[in-house]
């Protein structure tokens, strides 16, 4: 991918509940450094407390 389609790329991440939120901020931040913004967030759904 060349860094004219980056703007119009969207980055996909889905986590699970054992994710911690501090690798979800440091893959944020990196995607930030390279100027990929849209970001899409998705984690799987809790079934019961």
């Amino acid at each position: 991918m060349n860094e004219e389609d980056r703007p119009k790329m969207t980055i996909s991440i889905k986590a699970d509940k054992e994710t911690r939120m501090g690798i979800i901020n440091d893959i944020k931040q990196e995607l930030r450094a390279v100027s990929a913004l849209k970001i899409n967030y998705a984690a799987t759904q809790r079934t019961s407390l």
